[in-house]
């Protein structure tokens, strides 16, 4: 069941979209977001990534160049320094184009069951977005490890000072989130602190296992901080499926599960922050719910191109099958041999 809802807010705006379910949907259920016209697949898009900066963790290089190579065009940011007239380079971690154009928009789906009287309000419903449970496991044990943020580098220097960390500012250690289902999610921004350099850096703290930070405006009111349930960082389980990059220029991108049932007549509530912009590319989002089969996924393109490449191998079949009858050649001709001598 798809919704599309990049008409309805704009980038920087949220509000509820409300979802009439029709038929069971047997748990689990797949939250989905699907862009269109984003070519994922384009040959410089694809090759501006480093996968050895993804997978060093807090041995990464902090030199302003360091993964020029694969990166281009973007490489390193530029700063000048409270004095006004010194320029710094810092390398950007993560670096390259296909990190820099992450998906960041947010949902929060809420549930009202079937023949529930109009004015009752909706609830929550659990949503694992854990990396563990919708991100390949190979991605997230092997191929993508945040540094330590506080982890000492050159000179003693922590590496969130020397390297451009600005994945922590959209994939933060937490989030805020309302307090009930009635409110509409809203972009919260971790305060930052400007650096002698002019580089500002994410006020979290990273001492403890469960880092907290500090958010501009104040997480409070109507909202509360929790731990990212999808991770933070490069561990971010959003930002790890969007690395992968799709094939086609209309994709899915798995967001989250739901380990419930819903049944024909529910209503599902999705609070939507839309901060993905897709106006500059005549793009669309939409949000998706689905279920698998012990198949898999419904994919109507690959039924359809084989459908397609089995009649094209039934037409060229009866095309050969005709010449050959027209005009057979004799089998073990040895006129059609080159005997190699010429003399």
């Amino acid at each position: 069941m798809s919704t599309r809802y990049d008409e309805l807010f704009t980038t920087g705006e949220s509000g509820m979209i409300t979802i009439d379910i029709t038929k069971p949907m047997k748990a689990p259920v797949f939250v989905y977001y699907e862009l269109t016209n984003f070519y994922q697949n384009h040959r410089r898009y694809v090759k501006s990534r480093d996968d050895d900066q993804l997978v060093n963790g807090n041995s990464i290089k902090t030199y302003s160049e360091a993964y020029s190579g694969n990166c281009d065009p973007y490489v390193y940011s530029t700063y000048t320094g409270i004095d006004g007239t010194t320029i710094t380079h810092r390398q950007l971690y993560p670096c390259g184009l296909v990190a820099l154009s992450a998906f960041n928009d947010t949902f929060i789906v809420s549930h009202q069951a079937a023949k529930t009287p109009e004015n009752t309000p909706f609830e929550f419903l659990a949503m694992d977005e854990s990396p563990s449970t919708i991100s390949w496991s190979q991605d997230v044990e092997k191929k993508f490890h945040q540094a330590n943020p506080i982890a000492p580098g050159n000179d003693s220097i922590p590496l969130i000072k020397q390297v451009d960390m600005w994945v922590l500012k959209t994939f933060p250690p937490q989030i805020c989130v309302p307090v009930k289902s009635s409110i509409s999610p809203r972009h919260f921004d971790v305060k930052t602190i400007t650096q002698p350099d002019g580089m500002k850096i994410v006020d979290c703290d990273f001492t403890s296992n469960s880092p907290t930070c500090v958010f501009d405006p104040p997480c409070e009111g109507d909202f509360h901080a929790i731990s990212n349930p999808a991770d933070w960082g490069i561990n971010n389980s959003h930002f790890i499926n969007w690395m992968r990059t799709a094939g086609l220029s209309t994709f899915r991108k798995l967001y989250g599960r739901i380990d419930k049932d819903l049944n024909a007549g529910d209503k599902i509530q999705v609070g939507i922050q839309s901060n993905f912009p897709v106006d500059q590319y005549s793009g669309t989002k939409a949000v998706v719910l689905s279920t698998v089969s012990w198949l898999g996924g419904k994919n109507s393109f690959l039924g359809i191109g084989y459908i397609v490449v089995g009649c094209l191998a039934l037409l060229f079949t009866a095309i050969y099958t005709y010449l050959h009858l027209k005009r057979p050649r004799r089998l073990v001709d040895i006129d059609y041999l080159d005997w190699g001598d010429h003399q």
